[in-house]
């Protein structure tokens, strides 16, 4: 039996019963609002969580609060509480720019710091740079061994490179079938 159309009034009553089940638009604000209030406050009571939290929401273009300068400084607050990603956040501030003055110096300082407590990401980024002689004196020697600590804290893009370099005897690795195997098989998972 073929299906009849829906009657004007059936649809607006469909439409009302739709609007009535989900939460207004207002409400949803208001609850984001409140909690970037408590963010903001734990942030300014010193907390480094909350200092990269801020900064991560500060950094993300879709908010209407997108503010990159504001949003590498409460990551460098928080960097200097010793916090390891905000440490690679700042890094990655002066290596490419967003929100802090370019300097390839600075963002291998930044770098240093959070790869020493072994975050793969600032280890994968320091031997990058070691091995390009950006803002460092080019070292295929520290380059190697940063990427192979990447590599080894769970880095993809150091297994990745590993593998290849593994591989093709490339950036002075020797070439080694079975290592190459071996990353390429790690960096799958």
């Amino acid at each position: 039996m073929p299906q009849s159309r829906p009657k004007p009034g059936d649809r607006r009553n469909a439409l009302q019963k739709r609007k009535k089940a989900a939460p207004a638009k207002s409400d949803l604000s208001q609850r984001a609002k409140r909690k970037l209030e408590r963010l903001q406050q734990a942030a300014l009571s010193g907390d480094a969580d909350a200092q990269l939290s801020l900064a991560n929401f500060l950094r993300t273009p879709a908010w209407k609060s997108h503010n990159p300068r504001s949003a590498a400084n409460w990551a460098m607050k928080a960097a200097e509480q010793n916090h390891a990603e905000a440490q690679y956040f700042v890094g990655c501030c002066f290596a490419t720019g967003e929100g802090l003055a370019k300097d390839a110096k600075e963002a291998v300082r930044w770098y240093r710091k959070a790869a020493r407590q072994g975050h793969a990401e600032a280890q994968y980024n320091l031997g990058t740079m070691y091995w390009l002689g950006e803002g460092v004196r080019r070292n295929s020697s520290l380059a190697r061994q940063w990427i192979a600590m990447s590599a080894e804290a769970g880095g993809i893009l150091a297994k990745k490179l590993l593998a290849d370099a593994y591989q093709l005897g490339m950036f002075g690795f020797p070439p080694d079938k079975a290592l190459a195997k071996r990353w390429r098989r790690l960096a799958a998972v």
